[in-house]
């Protein structure tokens, strides 16, 4: 298979796998408990969602049993979302959603990296041995 060829289907793989790229984080979503505080921490970016089916994006700033907290984060990119801290009684919330790293999902992309620069790596000496060869003869 020429060089060319090769680096084409390398690109094309690499193209096809970047949308699984920021496959490194996985959601979570915990639904509330009465009389437990949301599984959530301070400086966790969270999606409130309320059981009138609301919701909001905060940067968790206190939880506790019967609240929490936080800043509104932007819907959008490059907005600036309200200053004020929200409060929420968890009574009110149906469930919160968080990204959490996930080491297999990364662990799962590195090794798929890996065997993608390998089999490039040996098509390409492949064709080099047989360009090798031919010009002997």
């Amino acid at each position: 298979m020429p060089a060319f060829r090769v680096r084409m289907a390398a690109c094309a793989l690499m193209v096809a796998f970047l949308p699984h790229a920021v496959g490194c984080t996985t959601v979570q979503r915990s639904a509330m408990v009465d009389g437990e505080a949301p599984r959530v921490e301070v400086g966790d970016r969270i999606r409130v969602v309320r059981k009138d089916g609301s919701e909001q994006r905060l940067l968790v700033a206190t939880v506790d049993v019967d609240r929490l907290s936080g800043t509104p984060l932007p819907t959008q990119p490059g907005a600036q979302a309200p200053v004020p801290t929200v409060v929420i009684p968890t009574g009110e919330i149906a469930f919160v959603e968080r990204n959490r790293f996930s080491v297999a999902r990364s662990a799962g992309l590195a090794a798929a990296v890996l065997l993608l620069v390998s089999v490039v790596g040996a098509a390409e000496l492949a064709d080099d041995i047989e360009d090798a060869g031919d010009r002997r003869n």
